[in-house]
């Protein structure tokens, strides 16, 4: 599954699974409730370090001009808006993987 990117200065997409494995599943759900800080007016960022792993682990392909090439944590650019999105697409995901199917 493709998510275009929102932001301007880092145009591009990023491919997903159209559902969570079992395993992303149970490490996301982990980290949520640490996460929760993230929709605050002045978030804390050094809460999503810890997410940075798992987001890098359920993106399959990355195509956004402008990354480094693999990557991962340890090379993520420093920047907000790119995270952030980044955070939106992964909880969109796990609201996703744990709706109920329509019938």
């Amino acid at each position: 599954m493709d998510h275009p990117s929102s932001i301007p200065r880092w145009p591009g997409y990023i491919t997903t699974n159209e559902y969570m494995t079992f395993d992303q599943l149970v490490e996301w759900e982990a980290l949520a409730r640490t996460l929760s800080s993230i929709n605050d007016e002045n978030p804390d960022l050094s809460h999503v370090r810890a997410a940075l792993p798992v987001m890098c682990k359920i993106v399959l392909a990355w195509h956004i001009t402008g990354l480094p090439e693999p990557v991962t944590p340890e090379t993520f650019p420093g920047s907000a808006p790119l995270l952030k999105w980044l955070l939106d697409i992964v909880n969109q995901l796990f609201e996703k993987t744990n709706s109920v199917d329509p019938i």
